[in-house]
């Protein structure tokens, strides 16, 4: 389990680069990086505002094409 945020943002973003396609709610991240859902919706918004990911209209998060 990541020990501090960044180290959970970088997991984030490398296992969304490694495995294109991934597309996920909040609910379903955090069950995969075992975090709650608050943490999880911090870090993909955050991630979102970076540039990195987008949100779909239906709420999935995704890594912009063009990050």
């Amino acid at each position: 389990m990541p020990k501090s945020p960044a180290d959970l943002s970088e997991r984030i973003v490398a296992e969304f680069r490694e495995m294109p396609g991934t597309a996920l709610t909040v609910a379903q991240a955090s069950r995969l990086w075992a975090v709650d859902d608050t943490e999880a919706a911090r870090e993909l918004r955050r991630l979102e505002r970076d540039g990195i990911l987008k949100q779909s209209a239906h709420g999935v998060y995704v890594l912009r094409s063009d990050g």
